[in-house]
């Protein structure tokens, strides 16, 4: 507690040495430092764009609760009261930080901080409602990620497919790095790829792919399965087409000159067993 106190105290102190920021420069240009609204699906991105934009101008104090309200004013030992320029310093800095962050915020988190008087009240609530909604949303891209599968899309796609997914980790603050990248890829193919997955993980040993080399080689051994596919077929089809076509199967032959014996033998059988009546 007295070490919290005491670091409130020098905020206090640096608050009143410190030349103020420029509040005009910074609010017109807003929406060029942080070019983005905050919504349910941009959280982690949002607060990365706003922290650096708070450490320039020293006000970070004022989301961590470091920045507590001074004192309106001061009592010296002679209890003689004077104005505290300190107060009046964070009465001018929080509600500009306020704004700032009012006017990065979509439609549909604004009501997020209604009836929030102060920059910290704000940064809290915010906080809580997409903090925990990003969590999650990471958990379940991640999962999306591990059991993505190449079925029946072209290799460009399956490839934009997880790209996409990485992408949207980054946002949220959970970037995916390059190797694991390439694991989930070749984890993703059919069985026709088995050999190329393990000519790739020998090549890796002594000589790792990176990510844009292996998208290289797989839109290759895309085009050149693809190929062996239409010559295998090609050439089955052209074995079909030299095969002599017989009249008659021989079987119809057979069948129909035992049918034609069985005719000619009963009516014998039949002339002979009259006759011998």
């Amino acid at each position: 507690m007295a070490s919290s106190s005491a670091t409130s105290s020098s905020f206090s102190a640096a608050l009143t040495s410190s030349p103020s920021p420029t509040p005009n420069f910074v609010i017109s240009n807003i929406a060029n430092l942080i070019p983005i609204k905050l919504d349910n699906s941009n959280f982690l991105l949002w607060k990365s764009l706003f922290r650096p934009i708070l450490q320039s101008h020293c006000l970070e104090p004022f989301i961590d609760g470091l920045a507590l309200i001074p004192p309106r004013d001061l009592t010296d030992s002679a209890n003689k009261t004077t104005p505290n320029p300190a107060f009046f310093e964070w009465c001018e800095k929080d509600p500009t930080l306020l704004s700032w962050i009012n006017a990065t915020l979509s439609n549909s988190a604004l009501p997020y901080i209604v009836g929030m008087e102060t920059t910290k009240a704000a940064w809290d609530s915010l906080e809580c409602r997409y903090g925990s909604f990003s969590r999650s949303h990471i958990i379940e891209l991640k999962k999306r990620l591990q059991h993505i599968k190449r079925e029946s899309s072209s290799m460009q796609d399956y490839l934009h497919q997880i790209q996409v997914l990485a992408d949207q980790l980054a946002t949220y603050g959970s970037p995916v790095g390059d190797e694991d990248l390439i694991l989930h890829t070749l984890a993703g193919l059919p069985s026709l790829y088995h050999p190329f997955q393990t000519a790739i993980r020998t090549k890796s040993r002594h000589d790792p792919v990176s990510l844009k080399e292996l998208h290289t080689l797989l839109i290759c051994e895309e085009l050149s399965l693809t190929e062996d596919t239409t010559n295998d077929s090609s050439t089955a089809f052209n074995a079909r087409r030299t095969v002599p076509q017989r009249s008659s199967p021989p079987g119809n032959f057979t069948a129909s000159h035992n049918q034609q014996h069985r005719h000619s033998s009963g009516s014998f059988n039949c002339s002979s067993r009259n006759s011998i009546s």
